[in-house]
């Protein structure tokens, strides 16, 4: 029996977007006079705890404007992503997506990018955690 498995990030790890997504919520944060720093401080929190930056009455818009950018994103996954998780998968080694996005997000990820789910066995997003990152419990599902 194989006792290793991977567990990957996704943002920044697997596909290229976190310049997308400071673009994004740092254009959110001006737009609210948050900190400076705020699209960089967010990272790897799901949406649900970024949303609470931001005044209730607006959040269900916010959301609705970063599930339209994401609809735009290209989702572009780095050099050699795809070719080391098939040889991870013909290897026999399973692997797993621990993310904080939703599952908006996902669809439309793996709607443009079909065969980066076919080379995964588990997926874990932001909606199946109560704590997000830095804290180990998506790793631990993923696991």
């Amino acid at each position: 029996m194989n006792n290793i498995g991977i567990l990957f990030d996704l943002d920044g790890v697997l596909v290229d977007s976190e310049g997308e997504y400071t673009k994004f919520w740092g254009g959110m944060g001006e737009r609210y006079g948050l900190v400076p720093t705020f699209a960089a401080d967010i990272k790897g929190t799901t949406i649900g705890e970024i949303l609470l930056n931001f005044p209730e009455a607006d959040r269900e818009w916010i959301l609705g404007e970063l599930h339209a950018f994401e609809a735009d994103m290209q989702y572009p996954v780095y050099p050699g992503v795809m070719e080391f998780l098939r040889e991870l998968k013909e290897s026999g080694v399973p692997s797993a997506i621990v993310t904080s996005s939703d599952n908006v997000k996902m669809d439309l990820l793996f709607a443009r990018r079909p065969e980066l789910r076919s080379m995964i066995d588990a997926l874990v997003t932001g909606s199946m955690v109560t704590r997000s990152k830095p804290d180990p419990e998506g790793y631990l599902k993923g696991a």
